[in-house]
């Protein structure tokens, strides 16, 4: 496991730019200074301690199935499906940081009320540890798995901040909400981002981690162990009727 300066410069901006989405609209009636920046403060702990568990987790996970792991911004390389609608400036292929410019630019239009925490993407690809394995490059359901550790990570994440703050008696909804909205926009099927790698690797994969992470949303109010139990019982019944009737 190694991570490069220019990740480390990459895990600074994402956080910065998570701070902003997440902590621009403080929900108060009227603007007061000293609220704001304390509700940014905790924002950017939540953000930080939230973003980078996720980022080891998943590279633990990655170097335990034989990959290598690398965070990136989001790029959009096409502005359509074929190959030949790659964006060029002067003969010369470029890429857009959608990542970057997307979040910022619907926080600032919808002003903070409408989050978009889309800013980067893991990539893998295989190291010496697969050397010798069947599949040198990875199966389907392995690459799906180590993507899904973000998400997953994240619901986890949520699910423990939203439970523990009622022994602590500290107010963590703030928390709770940037990691839910993490886990979800971690699922979604956008090109280049997890949610779609996982799908199109593993399609059941998918469809029990949606239907997991649906049904711990609706249950979130109850007990953690009732949460998790009846989550992974409807995502095993959602799976099974999917097998059911398209797998036959």
């Amino acid at each position: 496991m190694k991570i490069t300066k220019k990740e480390i410069k990459y895990y600074i901006i994402t956080i910065l730019i998570l701070t902003f989405v997440f902590g621009f609209n403080d929900s108060a009636l009227t603007f007061e200074l000293d609220f704001w920046l304390r509700n940014l403060l905790l924002v950017l702990i939540g953000v930080s301690i939230s973003f980078l568990l996720k980022q080891l987790v998943i590279e633990l996970i990655a170097d335990r199935y034989g990959f290598d792991y690398e965070y990136d911004f989001w790029r959009i390389r096409r502005y359509w499906f074929n190959p030949e609608s790659e964006f060029k400036f002067r003969r010369k292929k470029f890429t857009i940081p959608f990542g970057i410019i997307i979040p910022l630019i619907l926080t600032l239009i919808s002003r903070g009320l409408f989050y978009f925490p889309v800013v980067g993407t893991s990539k893998i690809k295989p190291n010496l540890k697969r050397v010798g394995k069947q599949f040198k490059r990875g199966e389907g359901i392995e690459i799906a798995k180590i993507y899904l550790t973000g998400p997953l990570t994240y619901l986890f994440l949520t699910l423990f901040f939203f439970n523990i703050q009622n022994y602590i008696g500290i107010n963590l909804d703030v928390i709770v909400l940037i990691n839910l909205y993490l886990a979800f926009y971690g699922l979604l099927p956008l090109p280049n981002l997890e949610g779609a790698k996982i799908m199109f690797n593993s399609l059941p994969l998918y469809i029990f981690a949606l239907a997991f992470f649906i049904a711990a949303y609706i249950l979130l109010k109850s007990s953690l162990i009732i949460t998790l139990i009846f989550s992974v019982l409807i995502a095993f019944l959602i799976l099974i009727i999917y097998f059911y009737k398209y797998e036959q």
